[in-house]
């Protein structure tokens, strides 16, 4: 390993580490929804992880995945 190549090699521990970490709370979550469609939902404490506007034929959409916060 030349001299040039000790920073890259030193970062991939991070890398390794926060792709383990990932992996670790995917294996966590549990896939569904949290209610009904159309039921209104209150006292939910989550974090959005993904928020996206979905453009269709009858106007436009929003898409959000929640993570609850006690698991994060």
């Amino acid at each position: 390993m030349s001299a040039k190549s000790v920073g890259i090699a030193a970062s991939l521990v991070a890398v390794y580490a926060r792709k383990q970490q990932l992996r670790a709370e995917r294996v966590t979550l549990v896939p569904g929804f949290i209610a009904p469609t159309g039921a209104k939902v209150t006292d939910l404490d989550a974090t959005v992880t993904v928020s996206r506007i979905v453009d269709g034929h009858y106007g436009a959409k929003t898409l959000l995945v929640l993570v609850p916060t006690a698991t994060r």
